[in-house]
């Protein structure tokens, strides 16, 4: 008798189930971080439209569990690397310019959302700011001698 391979579609309540499962089956220091990232969105979506010194802009998320299901998504995704330099990211990072950080991939969306966001290091995350990601690629060029800062 001959035996064939047979394709097996899971049911999306299935394929939730396996990415919990994953989500919940992380490291001790993989988990600590993204509930560190999540309580910091939390914290800025609260005080979007605020007032302080200055007004907070706008920003909005998925509710806690969501969002942090959706940033330990994120990190698999990247292979557990920076979306902006393509670096390991390192857990727990001693030098907090390595820890890791949200970037909202369009500064001008106000929301924390799938396609929205990738895990980068704080001090990339810092660097790029609101420049364009080619800006941002060049200027990691000159900041590694691999391109001359006159070119910039």
């Amino acid at each position: 008798m001959a035996v064939s391979e047979v394709a097996l579609t899971l049911q999306p309540t299935a394929t939730r189930r396996i990415a919990i499962r994953r989500y919940l089956d992380a490291s001790e220091l993989l988990k600590r971080e993204i509930y560190r990232l999540a309580d910091l969105i939390i914290n800025r979506v609260e005080a979007s439209g605020t007032t302080s010194m200055r007004r907070s802009p706008e920003r909005n998320a998925p509710p806690p569990f969501a969002l942090q299901e959706l940033l330990f998504r994120q990190y698999e995704e990247q292979q557990g690397k920076c979306g902006l330099c393509g670096s390991a990211m390192t857990l727990p990072a001693q030098n907090k310019l390595l820890q890791m950080s949200v970037d909202r991939t369009d500064s001008l969306n106000p929301g924390y959302t799938p396609g929205a966001v990738m895990i980068s290091h704080l001090g990339c995350n810092l660097a790029k700011s609101d420049a364009p990601l080619d800006a941002f690629e060049l200027w990691l060029e000159v900041v590694k001698g691999q391109a001359r800062a006159a070119t910039a």
